[in-house]
């Protein structure tokens, strides 16, 4: 019987493989790939697993030690509400360029966009600057 396979199948995987669970702090990844550098170094954009979401950029699988930025946090004077990244984010000498969206009431409609660039985390060369 169909069914009964099925259900045989998923105790021998068991709960952790079923394909619904996840383990671990993020939540989901951003919709454009990852940023990788000749180096091999990886930056990319995900979704902590937490509510409502925090989205991050992240250089590593560490929440809190391969963090770049997140949506909460300060940046040029303001809260950073949105962050994109794109493939080619990421160049060979570690440099992390992003878009953060910022709520900025110093700002004629009260947000802004612009672009920033992140440096030497990835190379090990101290903490980067935003």
């Amino acid at each position: 019987d169909r069914a009964v396979r099925h259900r045989d199948r998923d105790r021998q995987r068991g709960p952790a493989d079923d394909g619904c669970r996840h383990h671990g702090p993020f939540g989901s990844f951003g919709f454009r790939p990852a940023s990788i550098n000749d180096n091999g170094d990886v930056a990319f954009l995900a979704n902590l697993d937490d509510f409502p979401p925090t989205t991050g950029i992240f250089v590593g699988p560490r929440v809190v030690q391969d963090r770049v930025i997140e949506t909460g946090d300060k940046l040029d004077g303001a809260r950073v509400t949105g962050l994109r990244l794109c493939e080619e984010g990421l160049n060979d000498v570690g440099e992390l360029a992003f878009i953060a969206d910022l709520a900025d009431p110093s700002a004629p409609n009260g947000f802004r966009t612009a672009v920033f660039r992140f440096s030497s985390a990835l190379c090990g060369q101290g903490d980067g600057q935003a």
